[in-house]
Order: C-alpha cells, then structure tokens, then sequence
C-alpha cells in the first residue's frame, strides 16, 4: 500500500488530499482496490480520515443491528445496510451512529443472546426495536435474514 501511495499520489501528503478532497466514489473506490482494503475500511477512512460526514461504514454489529431493529430489509448485505443508514441518517450523525451502533452491539444486542431476550426492559431499545429474529417467548434468536416474515 505504500508504495501505491508513493506512486499515485507522491507520498501521504498527496494520499491525504485525495482522501479529504477527492469525489467520495472516487476515493473509496480507490481505497477498495487496494489489497487488504474492504468496504468498511474504506468507508471508516473516508468518514474518520476524510472527514466525510454521511458515510456509514458497515461492520457485522451495524448489520446485524440494522436489520435486526428494522432500519434494513431483514435479507439486507452489508451494502444495502450501508445504503439505507446513509439516507436515513443525518450526515453529521453517521460517525457517532457507527460508533454507537457497535457499542450497543457489543453491551445489549448481541448475536446470540440479546438483553431483551430475557427481559425487553435490559435494552434501552426496546421500545423502539422490531426485534427481527428475536424470539423471547421461546428463547429462540435467529439471523434476521433467516426469520419468517
């Protein structure tokens, strides 16, 4: 990758004012083409980096929570998770909505046991949470893409 940033931009200076200046589908589409680089990278670089307010980048808590909570389609990739946030959400918003979705990720709505599994009133959510795949009457919880409409 540094060398890549030598050659096509003459060095970090170069690399920085691409990031922070250059058309954001430029720029990431650029950052996904270099090795080790995948999209949420690239979109953490663009809004973290960048200072591009309204990128949303997209890691398996933000999916999970998206769809899980009905802000997604329940089938919804991680691209389509990344769509929806991003016109959802306030532009300015977005960095503290990534960063707040994976903390909640980790504390309350994980994967297997989320707190309302066992009490709605654990989760600061709950009242507005669709609960996709979350089934606390027979403690079962299921990848919102696999839960019956």
């Amino acid at each position: 990758i540094a060398e890549l940033v030598v050659d096509e931009h003459g060095g970090a200076e170069g690399f920085d004012e691409f990031v922070t200046e250059g058309a954001p589908a430029e720029v990431r589409e650029a950052l996904l083409e270099m090795n080790g680089v995948g999209p949420k990278t690239a979109d953490c670089v663009l809004l973290f980096a960048g200072g591009r307010d309204g990128v949303f980048p997209v890691d398996t808590h933000v999916h999970r929570i998206a769809r899980r909570m009905g802000l997604a389609p329940p089938g919804a990739d991680h691209e389509t998770v990344r769509e929806h946030l991003e016109r959802d959400v306030p532009a300015e918003k977005c960095g503290f909505g990534h960063t707040a979705m994976i903390q909640f990720g980790r504390e309350y709505c994980s994967a297997r046991t989320p707190a309302c599994l066992e009490d709605p009133a654990a989760c600061p959510m709950a009242d507005v949470c669709e609960q996709v795949g979350v089934y606390p009457a027979t403690g079962e919880v299921v990848d919102p893409g696999e839960a019956p409409e």
